[in-house]
């Protein structure tokens, strides 16, 4: 075989490895984080991409979830605000 085929073979394998082994399960991480607890989802792919995707599943474990159930919508500028607000910290509306 010559030598130039057997180092397009290594480096494939190694490639599909490094695909498997860190890029995917840092995806699965992020979208996980994104999808039950609305973090992130590109800074939990950073974090698994740079330092590992075990760090970035220890820190999605210890992390709180962003709960939306404790906010509200203003009906002038429709942004999220805190369902105790009075006034909406925007644009200034007063809220029910």
């Amino acid at each position: 075989m010559p030598d130039g085929l057997l180092l397009f073979i290594n480096v494939a394998f190694w490639s599909m490895i490094f695909l498997v082994f860190w890029v995917f399960p840092a995806l699965l991480i992020a979208k996980l984080a994104r999808d039950k607890k609305g973090l992130s989802l590109g800074g939990f792919l950073l974090i698994g991409l740079l330092t590992s995707w075990l760090v970035s599943l220890i820190i999605y474990q210890v992390s709180p979830s962003q709960d939306n159930s404790s906010k509200k919508t203003c009906p002038k500028c429709a942004e999220q605000v805190q369902s105790a607000a009075v006034i909406c910290k925007h644009c200034g509306n007063k809220l029910d």
